[in-house]
Protein backbone atom coordinates (compact mmCIF):
# COMPACT_ATOMS: atom_id res chain seq x y z
CA UNK A 1 0.00 0.00 0.00
CA UNK A 2 1.10 3.54 -0.70
CA UNK A 3 2.40 5.34 2.39
CA UNK A 4 0.07 8.28 1.83
CA UNK A 5 -2.99 6.05 2.07
CA UNK A 6 -1.60 4.24 5.11
CA UNK A 7 -1.05 7.58 6.83
CA UNK A 8 -4.67 8.54 6.14
CA UNK A 9 -5.92 5.24 7.51
CA UNK A 10 -3.82 5.52 10.67
CA UNK A 11 -5.00 9.08 11.21
CA UNK A 12 -8.64 7.96 11.39
CA UNK A 13 -7.99 4.84 13.46
CA UNK A 14 -9.63 6.45 16.48
CA UNK A 15 -12.97 6.61 14.66
CA UNK A 16 -15.58 3.90 15.19
CA UNK A 17 -14.81 0.67 13.38
CA UNK A 18 -17.95 1.09 11.31
CA UNK A 19 -16.09 3.84 9.54
CA UNK A 20 -13.59 1.27 8.36
CA UNK A 21 -16.22 -1.20 7.19
CA UNK A 22 -16.30 -3.02 3.92
CA UNK A 23 -15.22 -5.99 5.98
CA UNK A 24 -15.06 -9.47 4.59
CA UNK A 25 -13.88 -12.97 5.08
CA UNK A 26 -10.73 -14.94 4.90
CA UNK A 27 -12.58 -18.10 3.95
CA UNK A 28 -11.38 -21.64 3.57
CA UNK A 29 -12.41 -25.16 2.72
CA UNK A 30 -12.35 -27.45 5.69
CA UNK A 31 -11.84 -31.03 6.82
CA UNK A 32 -11.68 -33.14 9.96
CA UNK A 33 -9.37 -34.38 12.69
CA UNK A 34 -9.15 -35.61 16.28
CA UNK A 35 -6.98 -35.00 19.30
CA UNK A 36 -5.66 -36.83 22.35
CA UNK A 37 -7.68 -37.05 25.51
CA UNK A 38 -8.15 -34.11 27.82
CA UNK A 39 -6.20 -35.97 30.50
CA UNK A 40 -3.16 -36.20 28.21
CA UNK A 41 -3.32 -32.52 27.34
CA UNK A 42 -3.67 -31.52 30.99
CA UNK A 43 -0.80 -33.80 31.99
CA UNK A 44 1.36 -32.19 29.32
CA UNK A 45 0.47 -28.73 30.58
CA UNK A 46 1.23 -29.69 34.17
CA UNK A 47 4.75 -30.75 33.25
CA UNK A 48 5.58 -27.50 31.50
CA UNK A 49 8.06 -25.26 33.28
CA UNK A 50 6.50 -22.38 35.11
CA UNK A 51 9.63 -20.48 36.01
CA UNK A 52 10.19 -17.16 34.34
CA UNK A 53 13.43 -15.84 32.94
CA UNK A 54 15.33 -13.36 35.02
CA UNK A 55 14.71 -9.84 33.90
CA UNK A 56 17.75 -7.99 32.65
CA UNK A 57 17.96 -4.29 31.97
CA UNK A 58 16.39 -3.50 28.63
CA UNK A 59 14.89 -6.98 28.12
CA UNK A 60 11.27 -7.71 28.97
CA UNK A 61 10.44 -10.54 31.33
CA UNK A 62 9.49 -13.79 29.60
CA UNK A 63 5.71 -13.65 29.58
CA UNK A 64 3.50 -16.70 29.83
CA UNK A 65 6.19 -19.40 30.00
CA UNK A 66 3.77 -22.27 29.39
CA UNK A 67 2.29 -20.57 26.34
CA UNK A 68 5.76 -19.67 25.06
CA UNK A 69 6.97 -23.27 25.47
CA UNK A 70 3.98 -24.73 23.61
CA UNK A 71 4.25 -22.13 20.85
CA UNK A 72 7.95 -22.90 20.51
CA UNK A 73 7.26 -26.64 20.31
CA UNK A 74 4.78 -26.07 17.49
CA UNK A 75 7.19 -23.94 15.49
CA UNK A 76 10.01 -26.45 16.06
CA UNK A 77 7.80 -29.24 14.73
CA UNK A 78 6.88 -27.19 11.66
CA UNK A 79 10.57 -26.48 11.08
CA UNK A 80 11.54 -30.15 11.56
CA UNK A 81 9.06 -31.35 8.98
CA UNK A 82 10.12 -28.59 6.61
CA UNK A 83 13.88 -29.12 6.96
CA UNK A 84 14.57 -32.65 8.26
CA UNK A 85 11.66 -35.01 7.65
CA UNK A 86 12.56 -36.19 4.16
CA UNK A 87 16.22 -36.70 5.05
CA UNK A 88 15.25 -38.71 8.16
CA UNK A 89 12.90 -40.93 6.14
CA UNK A 90 15.63 -41.46 3.53
CA UNK A 91 18.00 -42.58 6.30
CA UNK A 92 15.32 -44.90 7.65
CA UNK A 93 14.94 -46.55 4.25
CA UNK A 94 18.70 -46.94 3.83
CA UNK A 95 19.35 -48.36 7.30
CA UNK A 96 16.37 -50.71 7.22
CA UNK A 97 17.58 -52.04 3.87
CA UNK A 98 21.09 -52.54 5.29
CA UNK A 99 19.65 -54.43 8.25
CA UNK A 100 17.55 -56.56 5.90
CA UNK A 101 20.57 -57.37 3.71
CA UNK A 102 22.73 -58.18 6.73
CA UNK A 103 20.07 -60.47 8.18
CA UNK A 104 19.62 -62.28 4.87
CA UNK A 105 23.39 -62.72 4.46
CA UNK A 106 23.82 -64.16 7.95
CA UNK A 107 20.79 -66.42 7.55
CA UNK A 108 22.54 -68.20 4.69
CA UNK A 109 25.72 -68.87 6.66
CA UNK A 110 26.12 -72.30 8.29
CA UNK A 111 27.09 -70.71 11.61
CA UNK A 112 27.81 -67.25 12.99
CA UNK A 113 31.18 -66.01 14.20
CA UNK A 114 31.72 -63.27 16.78
CA UNK A 115 32.40 -60.79 13.98
CA UNK A 116 29.08 -61.77 12.34
CA UNK A 117 27.22 -61.11 15.57
CA UNK A 118 28.95 -57.75 16.04
CA UNK A 119 28.11 -56.82 12.47
CA UNK A 120 24.46 -57.59 13.08
CA UNK A 121 24.43 -55.70 16.38
CA UNK A 122 26.17 -52.69 14.82
CA UNK A 123 23.75 -52.47 11.91
CA UNK A 124 20.75 -52.96 14.19
CA UNK A 125 22.18 -50.35 16.60
CA UNK A 126 22.38 -47.69 13.89
CA UNK A 127 18.80 -48.39 12.88
CA UNK A 128 17.54 -48.25 16.47
CA UNK A 129 19.46 -45.03 17.17
CA UNK A 130 17.81 -43.36 14.18
CA UNK A 131 14.40 -44.44 15.44
CA UNK A 132 14.94 -43.34 19.03
CA UNK A 133 16.84 -40.10 18.43
CA UNK A 134 15.47 -38.68 15.18
CA UNK A 135 12.00 -40.11 14.54
CA UNK A 136 10.47 -40.95 17.90
CA UNK A 137 10.26 -37.33 19.15
CA UNK A 138 8.04 -36.45 16.18
CA UNK A 139 5.84 -39.54 15.91
CA UNK A 140 5.34 -41.01 19.38
CA UNK A 141 2.51 -40.70 21.89
CA UNK A 142 -0.41 -41.47 19.63
CA UNK A 143 -3.25 -42.97 21.67
CA UNK A 144 -3.81 -45.89 19.33
CA UNK A 145 -0.40 -46.39 17.74
CA UNK A 146 3.25 -46.25 18.76
CA UNK A 147 5.32 -45.39 15.74
CA UNK A 148 8.81 -46.48 16.82
CA UNK A 149 8.72 -48.34 20.15
CA UNK A 150 7.44 -51.60 18.68
CA UNK A 151 10.16 -51.63 16.01
CA UNK A 152 12.86 -50.85 18.56
CA UNK A 153 11.64 -53.63 20.87
CA UNK A 154 11.41 -56.20 18.08
CA UNK A 155 14.88 -55.46 16.70
CA UNK A 156 16.62 -55.31 20.08
CA UNK A 157 14.88 -58.41 21.39
CA UNK A 158 15.53 -60.50 18.28
CA UNK A 159 19.20 -59.52 17.99
CA UNK A 160 19.70 -60.35 21.67
CA UNK A 161 18.04 -63.73 21.17
CA UNK A 162 20.22 -64.45 18.13
CA UNK A 163 23.38 -63.83 20.17
CA UNK A 164 22.10 -65.92 23.08
CA UNK A 165 21.34 -69.02 21.00
CA UNK A 166 24.36 -68.56 18.76
CA UNK A 167 26.62 -68.74 21.84
CA UNK A 168 24.80 -71.95 22.82
CA UNK A 169 25.38 -73.42 19.38
CA UNK A 170 21.63 -73.74 18.66
CA UNK A 171 21.85 -73.25 14.90
CA UNK A 172 18.19 -74.01 14.16
CA UNK A 173 16.94 -71.40 16.62
CA UNK A 174 19.40 -68.82 15.28
CA UNK A 175 18.20 -69.35 11.70
CA UNK A 176 14.59 -69.19 12.86
CA UNK A 177 15.20 -65.84 14.60
CA UNK A 178 17.12 -64.46 11.60
CA UNK A 179 14.25 -65.43 9.32
CA UNK A 180 11.75 -63.79 11.64
CA UNK A 181 13.81 -60.59 11.75
CA UNK A 182 14.23 -60.58 7.96
CA UNK A 183 10.47 -60.88 7.40
CA UNK A 184 9.75 -58.17 9.99
CA UNK A 185 12.25 -55.71 8.50
CA UNK A 186 10.90 -56.43 5.03
CA UNK A 187 7.49 -55.31 6.25
CA UNK A 188 8.51 -52.15 8.11
CA UNK A 189 10.67 -50.86 5.24
CA UNK A 190 7.85 -50.96 2.71
CA UNK A 191 6.59 -47.58 1.49
CA UNK A 192 3.02 -48.14 2.67
CA UNK A 193 4.25 -49.07 6.18
CA UNK A 194 6.47 -45.97 6.33
CA UNK A 195 3.61 -43.74 5.20
CA UNK A 196 1.44 -45.13 7.98
CA UNK A 197 3.96 -45.04 10.81
CA UNK A 198 5.75 -41.82 9.90
CA UNK A 199 3.07 -39.98 8.00
CA UNK A 200 3.30 -36.42 6.77
CA UNK A 201 0.10 -36.81 4.72
CA UNK A 202 -1.29 -36.18 7.30
CA UNK A 203 1.00 -35.52 10.25
CA UNK A 204 -0.26 -36.95 13.56
CA UNK A 205 1.27 -36.78 17.04
CA UNK A 206 2.76 -34.93 18.81
CA UNK A 207 2.13 -31.85 16.64
CA UNK A 208 -1.64 -32.27 16.85
CA UNK A 209 -1.49 -32.40 20.66
CA UNK A 210 0.71 -29.29 20.77
CA UNK A 211 -1.64 -27.33 18.51
CA UNK A 212 -4.94 -28.09 20.25
CA UNK A 213 -6.48 -27.24 23.61
CA UNK A 214 -8.40 -29.43 26.04
CA UNK A 215 -11.58 -28.01 24.47
CA UNK A 216 -10.83 -30.20 21.49
CA UNK A 217 -12.42 -33.66 21.47
CA UNK A 218 -12.09 -36.75 19.30
CA UNK A 219 -15.45 -36.11 17.69
CA UNK A 220 -14.49 -32.68 16.38
CA UNK A 221 -14.06 -32.53 12.61
CA UNK A 222 -10.92 -30.46 12.53
CA UNK A 223 -7.76 -30.21 10.47
CA UNK A 224 -4.69 -28.00 10.62
CA UNK A 225 -2.55 -27.11 7.66
CA UNK A 226 1.01 -26.13 8.51
CA UNK A 227 3.32 -24.17 6.25
CA UNK A 228 7.03 -23.47 6.54
CA UNK A 229 7.85 -20.54 4.23
CA UNK A 230 11.62 -21.03 4.27
CA UNK A 231 11.41 -24.48 2.68
CA UNK A 232 7.98 -24.09 1.00
CA UNK A 233 6.70 -27.07 2.96
CA UNK A 234 2.93 -27.51 3.36
CA UNK A 235 1.11 -30.44 4.98
CA UNK A 236 -2.12 -31.28 6.85
CA UNK A 237 -2.20 -32.28 10.54
CA UNK A 238 -4.98 -34.47 11.89
CA UNK A 239 -5.82 -37.56 13.91
CA UNK A 240 -4.48 -40.94 12.82
CA UNK A 241 -8.04 -42.28 12.98
CA UNK A 242 -9.00 -40.02 10.08
CA UNK A 243 -6.84 -41.10 7.18
CA UNK A 244 -8.39 -38.85 4.51
CA UNK A 245 -6.14 -35.80 4.40
CA UNK A 246 -7.54 -34.23 1.25
CA UNK A 247 -8.84 -30.67 1.42
CA UNK A 248 -10.92 -30.50 -1.77
CA UNK A 249 -9.73 -27.48 -3.72
CA UNK A 250 -6.66 -26.93 -1.57
CA UNK A 251 -4.02 -28.94 -3.39
CA UNK A 252 -0.35 -29.20 -2.45
CA UNK A 253 0.81 -31.81 -4.93
CA UNK A 254 3.40 -29.66 -6.67
CA UNK A 255 6.00 -27.15 -5.56
CA UNK A 256 4.03 -24.46 -7.41
CA UNK A 257 0.88 -25.31 -5.40
CA UNK A 258 2.81 -24.99 -2.15
CA UNK A 259 4.58 -21.82 -3.23
CA UNK A 260 1.27 -20.14 -4.13
CA UNK A 261 -0.29 -21.19 -0.84
CA UNK A 262 2.59 -19.81 1.22
CA UNK A 263 2.64 -16.66 -0.87
CA UNK A 264 -1.01 -16.12 0.04
CA UNK A 265 -0.29 -16.51 3.75
CA UNK A 266 2.68 -14.15 3.57
CA UNK A 267 0.45 -11.66 1.75
CA UNK A 268 -2.37 -11.90 4.30
CA UNK A 269 0.07 -11.41 7.21
CA UNK A 270 2.11 -8.82 5.33
CA UNK A 271 1.32 -6.00 7.74
CA UNK A 272 2.77 -7.85 10.76
CA UNK A 273 5.82 -9.36 9.06
CA UNK A 274 9.17 -8.27 10.54
CA UNK A 275 12.44 -9.67 9.20
CA UNK A 276 14.89 -7.96 11.58
CA UNK A 277 16.19 -10.44 14.21
CA UNK A 278 13.65 -13.03 13.11
CA UNK A 279 15.02 -16.56 13.51
CA UNK A 280 12.04 -18.59 12.28
CA UNK A 281 8.48 -18.44 11.02
CA UNK A 282 5.59 -20.86 10.56
CA UNK A 283 1.92 -20.67 9.62
CA UNK A 284 -1.07 -22.74 10.69
CA UNK A 285 -4.58 -22.82 9.27
CA UNK A 286 -7.24 -24.28 11.56
CA UNK A 287 -10.06 -25.79 9.49
CA UNK A 288 -13.26 -26.69 11.35
CA UNK A 289 -15.46 -28.40 8.78
CA UNK A 290 -18.64 -26.66 9.76
CA UNK A 291 -20.53 -24.21 7.56
CA UNK A 292 -21.10 -21.79 10.43
CA UNK A 293 -17.46 -21.61 11.52
CA UNK A 294 -14.67 -19.83 9.64
CA UNK A 295 -11.16 -21.07 9.14
CA UNK A 296 -8.65 -19.33 11.40
CA UNK A 297 -5.12 -18.52 10.29
CA UNK A 298 -2.13 -18.26 12.66
CA UNK A 299 1.29 -16.69 12.11
CA UNK A 300 4.18 -17.49 14.48
CA UNK A 301 7.34 -15.42 14.19
CA UNK A 302 10.31 -16.27 16.43
CA UNK A 303 12.94 -13.66 17.23
CA UNK A 304 16.40 -13.78 18.73
CA UNK A 305 15.08 -12.79 22.17
CA UNK A 306 12.03 -11.55 24.02
CA UNK A 307 13.41 -8.02 23.63
CA UNK A 308 13.75 -8.47 19.86
CA UNK A 309 10.16 -9.75 19.68
CA UNK A 310 8.95 -6.71 21.62
CA UNK A 311 10.90 -4.46 19.26
CA UNK A 312 9.25 -6.22 16.32
CA UNK A 313 5.87 -5.50 17.87
CA UNK A 314 6.86 -1.86 18.18
CA UNK A 315 8.02 -1.83 14.57
CA UNK A 316 4.66 -2.90 13.16
CA UNK A 317 2.76 -0.50 15.43
CA UNK A 318 5.00 2.36 14.32
CA UNK A 319 4.49 1.32 10.70
CA UNK A 320 1.53 -0.21 8.90
CA UNK A 321 -0.43 -1.51 11.91
CA UNK A 322 -2.92 0.32 14.14
CA UNK A 323 -3.95 -0.95 17.57
CA UNK A 324 -7.41 -0.53 19.10
CA UNK A 325 -6.91 -1.92 22.57
CA UNK A 326 -7.12 -5.37 24.13
CA UNK A 327 -9.64 -8.17 23.91
CA UNK A 328 -9.80 -11.27 26.07
CA UNK A 329 -9.77 -14.55 24.15
CA UNK A 330 -9.92 -17.46 26.53
CA UNK A 331 -7.20 -17.23 29.19
CA UNK A 332 -5.21 -14.42 27.56
CA UNK A 333 -5.57 -10.85 26.40
CA UNK A 334 -4.80 -10.11 22.76
CA UNK A 335 -4.17 -6.81 21.06
CA UNK A 336 -6.72 -5.86 18.42
CA UNK A 337 -4.92 -4.63 15.31
CA UNK A 338 -5.81 -3.65 11.76
CA UNK A 339 -3.82 -2.80 8.67
CA UNK A 340 -4.38 -2.21 4.97
CA UNK A 341 -3.37 -5.08 2.73
CA UNK A 342 -3.61 -5.44 -1.04
CA UNK A 343 -4.73 -9.00 -1.73
CA UNK A 344 -4.84 -9.11 -5.51
CA UNK A 345 -1.98 -11.61 -5.76
CA UNK A 346 -3.85 -14.34 -3.88
CA UNK A 347 -4.21 -17.69 -5.60
CA UNK A 348 -7.97 -18.41 -5.88
CA UNK A 349 -7.35 -22.03 -4.92
CA UNK A 350 -5.95 -21.05 -1.53
CA UNK A 351 -9.51 -20.61 -0.31
CA UNK A 352 -8.85 -17.73 2.07
CA UNK A 353 -10.09 -14.69 0.18
CA UNK A 354 -13.02 -15.57 -2.07
CA UNK A 355 -16.45 -14.00 -2.23
CA UNK A 356 -19.75 -15.66 -3.13
CA UNK A 357 -21.87 -13.71 -5.60
CA UNK A 358 -25.19 -15.30 -4.63
CA UNK A 359 -26.17 -16.89 -1.32
CA UNK A 360 -24.19 -15.81 1.69
CA UNK A 361 -23.60 -12.23 0.57
CA UNK A 362 -25.21 -9.31 2.41
CA UNK A 363 -25.69 -5.79 1.02
CA UNK A 364 -25.96 -2.46 2.81
CA UNK A 365 -28.39 0.37 1.99
CA UNK A 366 -26.05 1.61 -0.74
CA UNK A 367 -26.05 -1.76 -2.42
CA UNK A 368 -22.42 -2.45 -1.49
CA UNK A 369 -21.35 -5.93 -0.46
CA UNK A 370 -20.94 -6.54 3.27
CA UNK A 371 -18.52 -9.43 3.48
CA UNK A 372 -19.31 -12.05 6.07
CA UNK A 373 -16.96 -14.12 8.22
CA UNK A 374 -18.17 -17.36 6.66
CA UNK A 375 -16.61 -20.80 6.64
CA UNK A 376 -17.79 -21.75 3.18
CA UNK A 377 -15.69 -22.45 0.12
CA UNK A 378 -16.78 -23.30 -3.40
CA UNK A 379 -15.11 -23.74 -6.73
CA UNK A 380 -13.33 -20.41 -7.18
CA UNK A 381 -13.71 -20.26 -10.96
CA UNK A 382 -17.36 -21.32 -11.15
CA UNK A 383 -19.02 -19.97 -8.02
CA UNK A 384 -17.03 -17.06 -6.64
CA UNK A 385 -16.10 -13.54 -7.58
CA UNK A 386 -12.67 -12.14 -6.79
CA UNK A 387 -13.31 -8.51 -7.60
CA UNK A 388 -12.96 -7.44 -3.95
CA UNK A 389 -9.18 -7.58 -3.71
CA UNK A 390 -7.88 -5.11 -1.17
CA UNK A 391 -9.10 -3.88 2.20
CA UNK A 392 -8.42 -3.55 5.89
CA UNK A 393 -7.29 -6.72 7.65
CA UNK A 394 -8.51 -7.10 11.24
CA UNK A 395 -6.58 -9.49 13.50
CA UNK A 396 -5.26 -10.16 17.00
CA UNK A 397 -1.61 -10.20 18.00
CA UNK A 398 0.38 -11.06 21.11
CA UNK A 399 4.04 -11.07 22.06
CA UNK A 400 4.80 -14.28 23.96
CA UNK A 401 8.41 -14.51 25.07
CA UNK A 402 10.53 -14.47 21.88
CA UNK A 403 7.46 -15.06 19.69
CA UNK A 404 5.12 -12.64 17.98
CA UNK A 405 1.85 -14.50 17.32
CA UNK A 406 -0.89 -13.09 15.09
CA UNK A 407 -4.21 -14.88 14.77
CA UNK A 408 -7.60 -14.76 13.03
CA UNK A 409 -6.98 -12.22 10.24
CA UNK A 410 -10.21 -11.29 8.48
CA UNK A 411 -11.69 -8.42 6.54
CA UNK A 412 -14.62 -8.56 8.93
CA UNK A 413 -14.13 -6.28 11.93
CA UNK A 414 -13.90 -7.95 15.34
CA UNK A 415 -17.26 -6.72 16.67
CA UNK A 416 -19.08 -7.68 13.45
CA UNK A 417 -17.87 -11.27 13.16
CA UNK A 418 -20.91 -12.73 14.87
CA UNK A 419 -23.40 -10.83 12.73
CA UNK A 420 -24.96 -13.99 11.32
CA UNK A 421 -24.35 -16.07 14.45
CA UNK A 422 -21.28 -17.60 12.80
CA UNK A 423 -19.75 -18.40 16.20
CA UNK A 424 -16.49 -16.78 15.13
CA UNK A 425 -14.62 -17.70 18.32
CA UNK A 426 -15.53 -21.40 18.31
CA UNK A 427 -12.54 -22.48 16.18
CA UNK A 428 -10.18 -20.54 18.46
CA UNK A 429 -11.38 -22.46 21.52
CA UNK A 430 -9.90 -25.64 20.04
CA UNK A 431 -6.43 -24.08 19.64
CA UNK A 432 -3.55 -24.22 22.15
CA UNK A 433 -3.55 -20.54 23.06
CA UNK A 434 -7.15 -20.53 24.32
CA UNK A 435 -6.42 -21.90 27.79
CA UNK A 436 -3.77 -21.09 30.37
CA UNK A 437 -0.80 -23.43 30.10
CA UNK A 438 0.78 -22.47 33.41
CA UNK A 439 -0.61 -21.59 36.82
CA UNK A 440 1.59 -18.50 36.86
CA UNK A 441 -0.09 -17.10 33.73
CA UNK A 442 -2.82 -14.70 34.72
CA UNK A 443 -5.68 -13.46 32.58
CA UNK A 444 -4.91 -9.91 33.63
CA UNK A 445 -1.34 -9.94 32.37
CA UNK A 446 -0.93 -7.97 29.18
CA UNK A 447 0.95 -9.39 26.20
Amino acid sequence: MKRSRRAVIRSVSVLPLAGLAGCGVLNSEQTETDQPSQEQTQASAETEPETQQETTEGEPQLQYPGLADRTGNILKEIEWFGTTYFNAISQYKNLSQRLYDTTEYLRRRPELSESDLKRLESTAGEFVTLLEDRLAPHFENSEDFTATADIVFKVKDTVSTIRQFSERGDTDRVKSELTSLRVYIDNVKRTEAINKRFSERPIHEPLLAYATSSKYSKSDPYTFIIAHPETEYVAPVRSRKRHDATLAYLQFNTRLDRRKYISDLENIFGGVSVEKDRTGRGFLAAHPRKADQPTRLIDIQRFASAEAAEQARGTILDGPVSSEGMDELGAYEWEQIHYFQELEVLDPHSGYVVFREGDGMTFNHNGDVIREDSGELGKPVEEYSRDLIGDIIYAYTKRVGPYLVTIAPSMTAWEERDRLDRKPLEPLKKIWFWESLSESESKTESG
